[in-house]
């Protein structure tokens, strides 16, 4: 007996509050998916507020499968060689994101497209303390990166070069957006803004490795 060779064929479950979405099956190791899913949002008491949406303790999950699909030829030496089709699924990874954590993102890339046509934060600090109040529950570091692009790596680096990520007080969510803007002959204006958000209760602060 043995195996035919096959082809990876990816695919993404979505799962939100009980509902669960899947993309359509790709071909191939990478594979992009541009699909929309709407999902009837319900927040704790009916509380849509910016403060209320923060204390949403739920999770999306992305789950990512192999669509397998293959035949399997067996001999015999009486029916000589038959093929056996098999179909199913195999796991090959997930990613959970908490909501406030995709809540306060969205915030933040909303803040670095205003910090980009602004000549000073004056103009944006309304945002800024918008944004903190609605979190007041979270101890929250971290702070705009601004940078011409050169090319990804030096991005990566110089974000990974803050530290801000760097911590290992329990229960902390990372929240990362961001914004580039192009110009005439090519050239870039990247922001990039990194955070993390510990609550209060916790007692604990930020203590970046050394």
């Amino acid at each position: 007996m043995r195996m035919l060779k096959y082809k990876v064929q990816p695919f993404a479950e979505v799962i939100f509050q009980d509902v669960t979405y899947e993309t359509r099956t790709e071909q191939g190791a990478n594979p992009i998916w541009r699909e929309e899913f709407i999902f009837d949002f319900k927040s704790k008491e009916g509380d849509y507020s910016c403060s209320g949406l923060t204390k949403i303790e739920d999770i999306l999950t992305i789950n990512i499968f192999d669509e397998v699909s293959f035949h399997m030829m067996e001999s015999s030496s009486l029916k000589g060689f038959a093929a056996q089709a098999y179909y199913g699924k195999q796991w090959l990874r997930s990613v959970a994101l908490p909501f406030p954590t995709l809540f306060q993102q969205s915030t933040l890339a909303d803040i670095l497209t205003r910090l980009e046509h602004h000549s000073t934060t004056s103009g944006i600090e309304p945002n800024i303390y918008t944004m903190l109040d609605s979190i007041k529950e979270y101890q929250v570091t971290g702070m705009p990166n601004h940078m011409a692009f050169v090319d990804v790596n030096q991005v990566i680096r110089d974000v990974w070069n803050t530290k801000i990520h760097s911590t290992e007080t329990p229960g902390t969510q990372l929240a990362l957006a961001v914004h580039v803007e192009d110009y005439p002959k090519d050239i870039l204006s990247v922001w990039v803004f990194l955070a993390t958000l510990v609550r209060w209760q916790e007692e604990s602060i930020f203590h970046p490795r050394t």
